[in-house]
């Protein structure tokens, strides 16, 4: 079939758009940006392999298999070149896309990741046979019955006390035949009472390690309580797999806003390689003993980008692709979509603030303080005109600064 293709550059533009998962003009623009990415576009929709959807074009899958395992082995730089060329495009396009569109181009992102370790913990091999749906009141019995196999005292106490209180936190796993095989518990800090939370010292210490800095700064987050399988406890095997489908589907449902998953492990040994190549740190000082039994918190911070800013990272990391900050301290300028855009020195003392705290709110109070310094005595209406500022220098990316009204 690509031996019938008479022009050259549609030809090339083959190869290119076998390195993604699906097929637009600003896409080809910049993998093939010798060649009218309209006139492209119109070629390819008319060749036999390449089907057309809502939302693009895709080679075949079989034919973009072939192509793409013949132009790694041939030329594997001009490869990695077009992957790098698709990353570039598809992170602007992330900071850019409505909600509605968040998925697909995650979903574009996420195709590009080739890293075993890293694509197995997206798509675990042996998930699929089981299936995981919210608990019920019926399944209270057996996801007890479960936690006291694999848990004992304070902490199969503890995990009672969720169900007491907060019953929606749990997702159980079934296999083919419906038989319970495990079990997960998350819920959002907002959703634990304090009243009930304090007998949990696992879950009281995430509460205190994300409120460390005052209500001003918390970020959006999750508690992932605990996971078990049936058979295998907190230990990788398919049942647990199938969980942390489920769960990512939850990270991707809380984006643009979620920041920060707090969980907990006995064992961390048999996590870390993965681990470490997502971003999970180990907290020390957050550990917990219960009866005897060590209990580590992890953490896994997604940066201020939320989970498509760390999925860009994670692909950025194994592309070799060197993501530019937002800043350049030098020339005292904001670096947006290529353009460099001046900026007056309040200015960039409050995107620099911002930057550095991630994408977590700042109070107005504080704002003038690091800013503007401790001897200014002017009204704080001074933050609101620096931020209009921003905005109208930030074009259509202005929505990235947010303020909001802080109660406590």
């Amino acid at each position: 079939l690509l031996d019938e293709i008479e022009q050259p550059d549609v030809r090339q533009s083959i190869d290119a758009i076998s390195v993604v998962r699906r097929i637009t003009k600003p896409m080809l623009a910049a993998l093939c940006p010798r060649s009218p990415a309209d006139d492209l576009y119109q070629q390819l929709s008319g060749l036999s392999f390449v089907e057309g959807r809502r939302d693009g074009l895709a080679l075949l899958d079989i034919v973009r298999e072939v192509v793409a395992s013949r132009l790694q082995a041939a030329d594997p730089e001009r490869y990695r070149e077009y992957q790098r060329a698709a990353w570039k495009v598809l992170r602007e396009q992330l900071l850019q896309a409505s909600r509605a569109d968040l998925w697909r181009f995650t979903a574009d992102v996420i195709y590009l990741i080739e890293n075993p370790v890293i694509r197995e913990a997206f798509f675990p091999s042996e998930s699929a046979r089981f299936s995981v749906e919210p608990a019920v009141p019926g399944d209270r019995e057996q996801v007890l019955a479960m936690v006291s196999r694999h848990e004992t005292g304070a902490s199969r106490d503890a995990i009672a006390l969720w169900w007491k209180h907060l019953p929606g936190a749990f997702h159980v796993v079934r296999d083919g035949t419906g038989t319970m095989a495990g079990f997960y518990c998350m819920a959002k800090p907002e959703e634990l009472d304090n009243d009930w939370m304090r007998f949990d010292p696992v879950a009281r210490n995430w509460q205190g390690h994300l409120f460390a800095r005052g209500k001003s700064a918390v970020v959006p987050a999750l508690f992932l309580r605990r996971w078990l399988s049936d058979h295998d406890g907190e230990a990788p095997c398919p049942v647990q797999a199938a969980a942390w489908v489920d769960i990512k589907r939850t990270y991707l449902e809380l984006r643009p806003q979620l920041r920060r998953v707090y969980l907990t492990l006995k064992d961390v040994r048999p996590y870390a390689p993965v681990a470490t190549q997502l971003g999970f740190a180990v907290l020390q000082d957050l550990a917990v003993n219960l009866d005897a039994t060590p209990y580590h918190t992890a953490l896994l911070d997604f940066g201020p980008g939320s989970v498509d800013g760390w999925i860009c990272n994670l692909v950025a990391a194994e592309l070799g692709v060197a993501d530019q900050g937002l800043l350049d301290p030098a020339a005292r300028e904001l670096l947006l979509d290529g353009d460099r855009i001046g900026l007056t020195p309040l200015e960039f003392g409050v995107m620099a603030l911002l930057e550095s705290r991630g994408g977590e709110a700042v109070s107005r109070e504080e704002l003038i303080r690091q800013v503007w310094g401790h001897g200014h005595n002017g009204g704080s209406n001074v933050v609101d005109a620096v931020v209009r500022g921003l905005r109208r220098k930030c074009g259509e990316h202005a929505t990235m600064l947010e303020t909001c009204l802080l109660y406590t």
